[in-house]
């Protein structure tokens, strides 16, 4: 993995720099029960940056780009941990979460993480952006503004997307669920 020069840090410096705030990132998720009961929010960051480390032609321009590829990564380990706990026998006790953060709830059903996952793929395939706001705002607890930050927008952008979001995604897994 490269950071880009625009910022001066490198990656280095920007893993440093942004290290509490995605150790915070982690905790959110956890507090969301997201994560599964037997790892930990450290493990999870740990294994955020070993994974990104990996990556060969990733770059990294500045801090909020570290944020949205490192939400994108939680969100890639979240969903194989649930694969992994769900393989353990059929079902193996697949999480439900509700589609909602903290400013606003949402009328949408309990999701099991893997339809979701799957339901936001299919987002990504229409509109990468509104896609990229789900993971932001669900799997990373950011608020509107901070989402608005990492994705150079307007905070009513985001408002409007994941609103949006929100009810395409009810409709993708309500869809499912017949």
């Amino acid at each position: 993995m490269m950071a880009s020069d625009g910022g001066g840090l490198g990656f280095d410096g920007l893993v440093q720099s942004a290290y509490d705030e995605l150790r915070g990132l982690a905790h959110r998720i956890r507090s969301r029960q997201l994560l599964h009961p037997q790892h930990d929010t450290t493990s999870l960051v740990h294994e955020t940056f070993l994974k990104l480390s990996k990556s060969n032609d990733l770059q990294v321009s500045d801090e909020e780009h570290l944020h949205a590829i490192a939400a994108r990564t939680m969100r890639q380990l979240i969903i194989d941990l649930a694969r992994k706990h769900g393989a353990e026998k059929r079902g193996g006790g697949r999480a439900r979460q509700e589609l909602h953060d903290d400013i606003q709830g949402s009328e949408a059903p309990s999701t099991d993480l893997l339809d979701l996952d799957q339901a936001l793929d299919r987002l990504a395939a229409l509109d990468p952006r509104k896609s990229q706001v789900v993971e932001l705002r669900f799997f990373a607890g950011c608020t509107a503004e901070q989402a608005a930050a990492v994705l150079d927008v307007s905070v009513a952008t985001v408002h409007r997307e994941w609103d949006f979001a929100r009810s395409w995604i009810y409709r993708e897994l309500s869809r499912d669920e017949r």
